[in-house]
C-alpha cells in the first residue's frame, strides 16, 4: 500500500469515527432533554406532547440520515 493511501484511509475512519460520536452525542443528549421536558409538563397538553413526540422522531431519523450519508460519501 502507498503511504498515501493509507492516510486516506485513516482519514475516512476518522471521519465515520467523529461522525458516529457526534452523531451519537446529539441524539443523547435531545432525548434527554425531551424527557425533561416531558417530565416537567404535568398538563394535559395532547397537542404540546404531539410536537415534542414529531420532534424527536425527525431529530433520530435525520441524525441516522446524515450519518448514512457521511459513510456514503466517505466510501467513495
Amino acid at each position: 500500500m502507498d503511504k498515501n493511501v493509507m492516510i486516506n484511509e485513516l482519514n475516512k475512519l476518522e471521519i465515520i469515527g467523529s461522525s458516529f460520536f457526534v452523531g451519537v452525542g446529539l441524539l443523547i443528549f435531545v432525548l434527554i432533554s425531551l424527557r425533561i421536558k416531558n417530565l416537567n409538563n404535568t398538563t394535559k397538553d395532547e397537542m404540546k406532547i404531539n410536537r415534542l413526540k414529531r420532534t424527536r422522531t425527525m431529530t433520530v431519523m435525520l441524525s441516522l440520515f446524515g450519518q448514512i450519508l457521511t459513510i456514503i460519501y466517505c466510501h467513495m
